[in-house]
């Protein structure tokens, strides 16, 4: 809905751009909507009714509840941090081009921004969500209701097993999927913001936030896995002191790095902040609930990164075969080509290693979605 706005609807709705923004507005409202009312139809076809009984539904709507700011604040700090991001972007944006000392400041030191500051965060954040909604939410999705099936019987090994499992998966996928948007970030933000009054400067700007943001995309993905892990044993309290931590450690970052980085240092402040929530609750989860499998951990961690250098090298070879004055086919070129040589070098790099993590999701390593064991359902 948002593509189509900027594309096709805002451009033809009118041409005064504060109108072209209220649509953009409005597409963003319609997805959500669209979102919602596409899920009814399987809802109902499963068999389900709504129900209107207040009074037997009280104590568990009560529960809810009282379980949804902690859970909310927990799973949604890369969001949190990276709105810190804007309205610091905002509120340190000389005005105009102009650099001049910041008054609120004492004018000790200068406006560490320019203007547009927050619309490159934002096209940045387009970027990094695409891998985290593929990725991390949606394998935090699947695997939650088999940690709360392992939590509900007392299973807490089996639990720490299949979130090690899932982080594994997170991990193979994630990696290169950060390392693809950091290759790929000036041929992105070319292809697809450079048009119109978006110029090629305005698109350097938004390729390093795409690549500062690709950094911490494993991060990104990982964190919201492990939370389910936490949740699925209600423990609440530790996922929302790890945010905590991640958030006051993004805001020290971001004032630590704005001045020499500019916008790239509040994106890169965001990506460490969520590195370290990770260690947080891999750590807290591993000492206090089942000991995760570090050395199947550690296994992943090395053969993902051996191929993803291989992605790297293949992506960055495609590239310097390729010219930096193109035409908009060149564009398309300049993204396609090395997506599909890197994907080819780090799968058969994958292969080669004889990854683990790449059998299990082509269905050589096992015939089930997840593990199934005696008893689990």
């Amino acid at each position: 809905c948002w593509l189509v706005a900027i594309w096709f609807v805002a451009p033809r709705f009118s041409d005064d751009k504060p109108t072209q923004a209220y649509v953009l507005a409005v597409s963003v409202l319609v997805a959500g909507v669209l979102q919602l009312v596409s899920q009814a139809p399987i809802l109902w076809s499963l068999g389900f009714r709504f129900d209107y009984d207040w009074p037997a539904s009280r104590a568990a709507v009560r529960q809810v509840v009282a379980a949804l700011v902690p859970m909310v604040l927990g799973l949604t700090v890369t969001q949190i941090n990276t709105l810190i991001d804007s309205l610091l972007a905002w509120s340190l944006a000389a005005p105009g081009d102009a650099s001049e000392p910041v008054a609120w400041l004492g004018g000790a030191v200068h406006y560490p921004l320019r203007q547009g500051a927050a619309a490159a965060i934002y096209y940045g954040e387009r970027l990094y969500q695409f891998p985290l909604g593929m990725l991390g939410m949606t394998m935090a999705t699947v695997i939650f209701p088999l940690l709360s099936r392992h939590a509900a019987r007392g299973q807490r090994e089996h639990l720490a097993e299949d979130l090690t499992l899932g982080l594994r998966l997170v991990l193979f996928l994630g990696v290169p999927a950060g390392a693809g948007l950091v290759l790929l970030s000036d041929p992105l933000a070319r292809l697809l913001f450079e048009h119109g009054e978006f110029t090629a400067a305005d698109a350097t700007r938004v390729a390093r936030m795409i690549a500062c943001y690709g950094v911490g995309v494993w991060a990104f993905c990982a964190s919201p896995v492990l939370v389910r892990g936490y949740y699925a044993l209600g423990e609440q309290r530790l996922p929302l002191r790890a945010g905590a931590i991640a958030m006051l450690t993004n805001v020290a970052l971001n004032l630590l790095l704005v001045w020499p980085m500019a916008e790239a240092g509040l994106a890169l402040a965001t990506s460490l902040a969520a590195m370290l929530q990770m260690v947080l609750l891999t750590s807290w989860f591993s000492g206090q609930f089942g000991a995760l499998g570090w050395r199947e951990l550690g296994r992943t961690a090395v053969v993902t990164l051996a191929a993803t250098a291989c992605l790297l090298i293949a992506g960055y070879a495609a590239l310097w075969f390729m010219s930096y004055q193109m035409a908009m086919s060149g564009r398309f070129a300049r993204v396609i080509a090395p997506l599909v040589s890197g994907s080819v070098a780090f799968l058969t790099a994958g292969w080669l290693f004889d990854a683990a993590e790449l059998k299990f999701l082509t269905g050589r390593g096992t015939s089930a979605p997840l593990p199934e064991r005696p008893g689990t359902g």
